[in-house]
């Protein structure tokens, strides 16, 4: 008998296979599942994508069916959205699981990790979110609702404020307390683009929010 977990987040996610024993067969890297970027049938595809690498990886067949899969993902706040998932992941792959996925927020998923009593827990990656559950069941909430209306403190945030921090300072909108010379070196670079007019077509019709993101990855590492 196999059972899988999957941690997922906007930029990338990990699945872990196990067996009766409680015993660790197999963990594999994949893309990022959060159903509002990809939507719901590409998070789907990226889920079983990520059970075939692992079954390949623990020698086993690719029809090996699960006997439960527990799905932490990235924008699975609500229920309604997260039983839908469910669903369409058991109607898209009934082979592969012979009942219907678990599924939660990535912040409930790490938080249970660690205890099941309650905690908090905090994530920055390429988006941000924090949950409190307290030893009596109830629950407290800040952020988790994306580039558009939150986020602060990601990977996103940052590289948003940076980049507005130099086109403000080119606009003479906003003069900032240091040179903004070294933002648009990086942006130039990693975009590869010769001015601020090459960013528009990454920022609306190819935006793509972890690449975006990456750009605060290249400046950290740089």
């Amino acid at each position: 008998m196999l059972f899988g977990g999957v941690e997922g987040g906007a930029t990338h996610s990990t699945l872990a296979l196990f067996n009766d024993k409680a015993e660790k067969l197999a963990e594999v890297e994949g893309l990022g599942t959060n159903l509002f970027q990809i939507g719901m049938e590409e998070t789907c595809h990226r889920i079983a994508n990520m059970c075939q690498d692992a079954f390949k990886l623990a020698g086993y067949p690719p029809d090996t069916p699960l006997v439960s899969l527990g799905l932490s993902l990235s924008g699975c706040e609500v229920e309604e959205t997260n039983d839908a998932l469910a669903l369409k992941m058991k109607e898209l792959y009934p082979a592969l699981l012979k009942t219907i996925p678990k599924v939660c927020s990535d912040t409930v998923g790490s938080l249970l990790t660690a205890s099941d009593k309650g905690g908090v827990v905090l994530i920055a990656g390429t988006g941000s979110n924090s949950l409190l559950v307290n030893p009596d069941g109830s629950v407290g909430r800040c952020g988790g609702w994306g580039h558009v209306l939150g986020d602060e403190g990601g990977a996103w945030w940052i590289a948003q404020k940076a980049m507005k921090s130099w086109f403000d300072d080119m606009d003479g909108l906003n003069k900032p307390v240091h040179s903004t010379q070294r933002v648009a070196e990086v942006v130039k670079t990693y975009f590869g683009i010769q001015d601020r007019f090459g960013l528009l077509t990454y920022c609306y019709d190819k935006f793509d929010k972890p690449h975006f993101a990456g750009t605060y990855w290249v400046s950290y590492m740089s």
